[in-house]
């Protein structure tokens, strides 16, 4: 028997280097710097949008450092502006930004309004309402039976019945442009607003006629300025320069209350800052979209239609307890 020759296997060859193949990283602080100097960035603008809405703050229980919390949430803003930008060569953007950090209270079952009256008190008052008990409030008065908040009204009674809060009811006598500068006015007065609105997929105010009717708490504003224009709103005392982001000005809550709302008619953009019982992460929506989203709530979701019996609803549909109304919510000294 001839000898037989011993082959070995064939090497296995080196692993390939790994290719990116999805989208680039974020814009960075320095991008955001770039953009608002009116530099040009070097980032595709098709995928902005889409890179910077995950870009959201953190828990306000991981961030305890607001400002960083503000940079983070406004790194969703630049898209909106970048068609003024393009028109405006030579302006440069500036975001005046009043922000106040709050608690999450995430909702069980249907019950957004009463997270949203939970994070509002517990924010006013320095409280610690849990959900559970505002709930046992809620249906100890009629207003509800599984957590559902279907009327403005029951939702400012149920505050003043919890603390001796004072608050008020805006509805649809206020246009739309009043109820704008009446929510900054309120919050510049370190008040809460409670708001519904029809939330989309990614928690957003959409248009679905109240058929994803939700409840937010309004914390805070960014309004975003053209920097020729913006010299009549604001003195070099009512501010304070952000450390990092240049155009970004923290406004003093000091000046907030002699402050002419009046005049975001000139605004680029006006901006709230949001929180709701289904994420711990603050949110930033255009006002306008929100007030639009708030004044078509007019039509139950299927699936509540079908069983009525089920919840507390207005006797003349959800369009007289929630279309184009919000809480405002004061503290009483």
């Amino acid at each position: 028997m001839s000898d037989l020759e011993i082959l070995s296997p064939p090497p296995i060859p080196p692993t390939p280097p790994f290719i990116a193949t999805s989208m680039p990283p974020a814009p960075s602080l320095e991008s955001f710097a770039k953009f608002s100097n009116g530099e040009e960035l070097d980032y595709p603008k098709n995928l902005i949008r889409k890179n910077l809405i995950e870009i959201q703050s953190r828990s306000v229980l991981e961030n305890d450092n607001y400002m960083g919390t503000v940079r983070k949430v406004l790194l969703m803003i630049p898209q909106s502006t970048l068609q003024y930008k393009e028109t405006n060569e030579k302006s440069a953007v500036q975001y005046f930004s009043f922000y106040r950090p709050v608690i999450p209270v995430i909702q069980h079952g249907p019950s957004c309004g009463l997270a949203a009256l939970c994070m509002g008190l517990n924010f006013l008052y320095h409280s610690d309402f849990k959900l559970c008990d505002v709930l046992a409030a809620a249906r100890d008065r009629g207003f509800t039976k599984q957590g559902e908040m279907f009327s403005a009204v029951n939702l400012l009674a149920l505050a003043q019945h919890l603390v001796p809060c004072s608050g008020s009811l805006v509805g649809k006598d206020c246009d739309v442009r009043r109820k704008a500068d009446v929510i900054l006015t309120e919050l510049g007065q370190e008040n809460v607003i409670l708001l519904p609105y029809d939330k989309d997929s990614n928690h957003e105010p959409c248009l679905k006629r109240g058929q994803k009717a939700h409840w937010a708490l309004l914390t805070g504003f960014v309004i975003v300025k053209d920097s020729t224009k913006s010299h009549h709103l604001l003195k070099d005392k009512d501010f304070s320069d952000d450390e990092i982001m240049p155009g970004l000005y923290h406004l003093k809550s000091s000046a907030l209350k002699s402050l002419n709302f009046g005049a975001s008619k000139s605004s680029i953009e006006t901006f709230v800052y949001a929180f709701h019982g289904q994420s711990l992460r603050c949110r930033l929506w255009s006002l306008d979209d929100v007030l639009s989203s708030n004044a078509q709530l007019v039509s139950l979701s299927s699936e509540m239609a079908a069983q009525p019996e089920s919840f507390v609803l207005p006797s003349d549909g959800i369009a007289s307890g929630l279309s184009s109304q919000f809480v405002i919510l004061k503290k009483t000294i």
